[in-house]
């Protein structure tokens, strides 16, 4: 039980933080909320479509392609994230087109990270249920999980709502960032397990201080895809990712400060001019 719990908690909990932070940032703004119930549908379906061919995927690319599809997921996830946190961060006030390509990204995000978590649920659970006696400890542990996982998200959820928009902007954008360089080092490894990439000897052996199959190495997996014994490339990888949004978010703070001060120029000589008009 305890292992089912804590392997749909890993697969649940990076999901549902995402999708969590998501709905927050958009909160109180012009879009719509339609793009959750569609990204959700979407997702659902991608989930079931990927479990069902499963055999077809693991086959391509010379027996890779799982190894394949998972790199290419967590690749685009990364980079529509970065792409979302500039403009969520660059545009606090949403125009038609923004808006609009704010809804396309941010559908595809979730309904990938739903399909590729869910997905790899639907194939674990469907892997080891037989019967329901047989079964039972797992769906308990897998409820479980779920639930620890989902409650996480609403956690998350509820604290950036009642945020103030500016502290709520930076921990959004810090923590996807965090997530987003988690993906891209762990897309690196799917590619050297496909062979598409040279594996190289670790940097380090971390796994006496927190060991991958603890509760603690499995959370840091989840949210920071934490590994043990990572690879130069990797380690490269995970910190340029967090300095490309570094620079991102410094330059949406830098362009808004920039806008707002012209906003204010341009007012203050609207009023000077209506000031000399009365005169």
């Amino acid at each position: 039980m305890l292992n089912s719990l804590f392997i749909i908690l890993r697969e649940v909990l990076e999901a549902s933080i995402i999708i969590s932070i998501l709905i927050a940032a958009m909160n109180k703004t012009s879009l719509k909320t339609s793009w959750i119930f569609i990204a959700v549908i979407i997702g659902g379906l991608g989930s079931l479509v990927m479990a069902s061919h499963i055999i077809f995927i693991s086959d391509s690319f010379e027996g890779v392609g799982q190894e394949v599809l998972n790199a290419t997921m967590l690749f685009i996830l990364a980079v529509l994230l970065t792409f979302f946190v500039f403009f969520y961060i660059r545009y606090r006030f949403l125009t038609p087109s923004i808006d609009r390509l704010l809804t396309i990204i941010l559908i595809v995000i979730v309904s990938m990270a739903i399909s590729r978590e869910g997905g790899e649920i639907y194939i674990y659970v469907n892997g080891y249920v037989q019967s329901f006696a047989e079964s039972l400890p797992l769906i308990i542990g897998a409820s479980i999980g779920a639930g620890i996982g989902i409650s996480s998200g609403a956690i998350v959820y509820y604290c950036l709502i009642y945020s103030p928009i500016h502290l709520k902007q930076i921990i959004s954008s810090s923590v996807l960032a965090l997530i987003s360089a988690g993906m891209i080092s762990e897309s690196i490894l799917y590619l050297m397990q496909a062979d598409w990439l040279d594996s190289t000897q670790p940097l380090w052996n971390s796994s006496t201080i927190v060991s991958e199959s603890s509760v603690t190495g499995q959370m840091l997996y989840a949210l920071l895809a934490y590994e043990a014994t990572p690879t130069g490339l990797q380690v490269t990888a995970y910190f340029v990712t967090i300095a490309v949004f570094s620079v991102l978010i410094n330059r949406a703070f830098s362009l808004n400060r920039q806008a707002l001060n012209e906003q204010s120029s341009e007012q203050n000589k609207s009023l000077n001019a209506n000031r000399s008009v009365s005169l």
